[in-house]
């Protein structure tokens, strides 16, 4: 269904870039001597907006993913199942379920995230929810390619009863993560730890990667939630994910410390 753009009143504004995408407008884009984009519409199920491709000098640092539904990841026959908008970047998904929902108090649904999109990679939005049409709304800017940013999401392996690895910190720099946010498919917040070698796993009921305010009504989320979280990941070790059974779902980010 058409879509009408977003207006950006911005004294710098550069002239709009329109990408195509199936079953909708093409979404607003601001580039040129702005860094900033910006991106909104609508979604049906099955539909695929085609946001833009970064340039190939160029790094892309997503900020925010707002959407009018909440995603969910579930098992079903043995398989990880998506519901609701997912973030693609050549791809490969990027971002999804309860990290990008109307109440999640995750960074990149509070305009702190720093989801990096690499030179010349291609970032879609999918929506996968039957009914209504739902929005979205993205932000993000351009910097220069070599940015210490990064991002990881996914659900762990179903079925699976152990460590899930996530990622291995560049054997010659430290990382900080300033975001973690797990969830199980039965929303408790002691059935997916985080764990990083050399520190050890973080316990389950400290509830420190849990959004409890989004999913119980917590007077105030965790900082790790949030993207103000400052855990060292010591040059060359892992992050890991300790599951027990539960299909669970994360979103971490952070950046290298350049010495």
């Amino acid at each position: 269904m058409p879509v009408a753009p977003l207006t950006l009143a911005l004294a710098l504004a550069a002239a709009p870039v329109a990408v195509a995408g199936p079953s909708l407008a093409t979404p607003s884009v601001s580039l040129g001597s702005n860094p900033h984009v910006n991106f909104t519409g609508q979604l049906r199920l099955g539909d695929t907006a085609s946001l833009m491709t970064v340039p190939a000098d160029q790094e892309l640092i997503v900020t925010l993913v707002a959407t009018s539904h909440i995603g969910n990841r579930y098992r079903e026959d043995g398989l990880s199942m998506a519901d609701g908008f997912e973030l693609f970047v050549d791809g490969e998904r990027a971002l999804s379920a309860q990290a990008i929902g109307p109440s999640s108090n995750a960074s990149i649904a509070q305009g702190k995230g720093r989801l990096r999109v690499p030179s010349g990679a291609s970032l879609t939005l999918v929506y996968l929810r039957p009914g209504d049409p739902a929005a979205y709304y993205i932000e993000g800017h351009l910097v220069q390619a070599g940015s210490p940013y990064r991002s990881f999401n996914g659900p762990t392996p179903t079925g699976s009863y152990t460590s899930h690895p996530v990622f291995t910190a560049e054997s010659d720099r430290d990382f900080v993560i300033r975001t973690a946010v797990l969830k199980s498919e039965r929303s408790g917040s002691d059935e997916c730890k985080l764990s990083v070698e050399g520190l050890g796993t973080i316990p389950g009921d400290l509830s420190v990667t849990y959004d409890g305010a989004q999913h119980h009504g917590w007077s105030a989320p965790m900082p790790l939630v949030t993207g103000h979280g400052n855990l060292v990941v010591p040059a060359g070790n892992q992050v890991s994910i300790e599951v027990s059974g539960q299909l669970c779902e994360y979103y971490i980010d952070g950046e290298y410390i350049t010495p």
